[in-house]
């Protein structure tokens, strides 16, 4: 198994993304010819 700090990373990474995935639909779906 490895160790806290590890995942405290990969935790810290998936909430980034799941941030960054929250933003994108309003900013850059429009964009494509989607909306």
């Amino acid at each position: 198994m490895t160790s806290g700090g590890e995942r405290a990373v990969f935790a810290s990474a998936a909430q980034s993304f799941a941030v960054l995935a929250r933003q994108i639909p309003v900013d850059a779906w429009d964009g494509p010819g989607l909306g």
